[in-house]
């Protein structure tokens, strides 16, 4: 079962934790956010990035550390932000850890400007949230209108993520295989990233996909199991 997180309801993917990131030049930014989770004396982390960096990724991870401890937390995915309203922010200020995703899809609308810098500015008075916010941009260049936004932006520890080149796929492709309990072959690994989109994402659910048909026929996953589960 789909975890369930707070203000509002976002599932959180079991598969998506700190142990199924492959972190590819990405590890002072896993490091930190692992001691603020242990320890938040920064009450700031700010991840950029482009697509298919591992943003969300890392965000639901941290999501999960806190909610195995039963700890309060809320994820913001700015992305759906048609399906939630900033009066949604309100409050949040109370809870253990906020995590806010693609900051970028607010910019130049006011009154989602207005309230993350307010968000900021409770989290700071009361003192008891960490946030952690991810964009596609450092701060000043997410064209972001508020200035006093932008420079709270700035204020804590901030990480850029890279994405993964292909052969690195290979092995992130294996660590989430391990994770869901089987070997990736070698060969098999190299053949979904050519042959399939090669967006990190779709080849996980490619993969899933591949492991309940593995589980549903009792075969184990080759190049021939692929293509025949694939039509390719």
């Amino acid at each position: 079962m789909e975890q369930q997180l707070t203000l509002p309801l976002i599932p959180l993917p079991e598969d998506e934790v700190f142990s199924t990131f492959y972190p590819n030049g990405s590890e002072m930014a896993i490091f930190a956010l692992h001691e603020v989770l242990k320890n938040p004396e920064t009450e700031f982390i700010y991840l950029w990035g482009g697509k298919n960096t591992g943003k969300t990724h890392l965000l639901h991870s941290a999501c999960s550390h806190n909610d195995q401890l039963s700890l309060p937390v809320a994820l913001l995915p700015l992305t759906q932000r048609r399906y939630i309203s900033p009066e949604m922010v309100e409050g949040l200020e109370e809870l253990s850890l906020v995590c806010i995703d693609d900051i970028d899809e607010i910019a130049c609308d006011d009154k989602w400007e207005l309230a993350i810098f307010d968000l900021f500015n409770r989290i700071k008075e009361k003192d008891r949230a960490t946030l952690i916010i991810t964009g596609n941009q450092p701060p000043k260049e997410l064209g972001i209108k508020l200035p006093d936004l932008i420079s709270r932006l700035s204020w804590g520890e901030i990480y850029q993520l890279s994405p993964l080149k292909d052969e690195d796929k290979l092995q992130a492709l294996q660590l989430r295989a391990l994770q869901r309990g089987f070997e990736l072959p070698e060969e098999v690994a190299l053949f979904l990233v050519k042959r399939v989109d090669r967006d990190l994402r779709t080849l996980f659910e490619v993969l899933n996909r591949l492991d309940r048909a593995s589980l549903e026929e009792k075969r184990l996953i080759s190049v021939p199991f692929v293509k025949k589960v694939l039509s390719l």
